[in-house]
């Protein structure tokens, strides 16, 4: 149950780092207009 609930969770951070990288990505295209 705990390893299931740590293996969540780094799911989840791994998601939001992905997700903060695809926004720089789209900020780092269409910012400098």
């Amino acid at each position: 149950m705990r390893l299931q609930r740590l293996t969540e969770q780094g799911a989840g951070i791994v998601v939001i780092a992905l997700d903060c990288d695809k926004l720089k990505h789209i900020n780092d295209t269409w910012g400098p207009r």
